[in-house]
């Protein structure tokens, strides 16, 4: 064997090596829509879950507080605004299945 094909033996293993050890090791991350660990083991508690429910509460709370100053709706600066909104011209309505294959009238009389 000459050297120029250990060289190349040697690349292709290492090369091989890399491959594998990219896909197969390395650090592994958990996959992002797989379950929370505390969920997979029965009777761990599940603490993180019930405050993220409480930090909802907590939130639709607060907002529930919140009131609106109802004269802001005729206030001259909110009066003065302009819509620029664009008006949508209605289309015709196509047929109740475009997939169907198209009935064409035949010549001669016959189906």
């Amino acid at each position: 064997m000459e050297k120029k094909d250990v060289v190349i033996i040697a690349a292709v293993i290492l090369l091989a090596a890399g491959l594998l050890w990219y896909f197969y090791g390395g650090r592994r991350e958990p996959a992002p829509l797989s379950a929370p660990p505390d969920i997979l083991r029965p009777g761990s508690g599940l603490s993180e879950e019930v405050s993220s429910g409480a930090d909802v509460i907590t939130i639709l709370n607060d907002l529930r507080a919140i009131s609106l100053d109802k004269s802001l709706w005729s206030d001259p600066t909110f009066l003065s605004l302009t819509s620029f909104e664009t008006r949508l011209v209605p289309e015709p309505v196509s047929r109740p299945n475009p997939f169907a294959p198209l009935e064409t009238p035949r010549r001669g009389g016959r189906r």
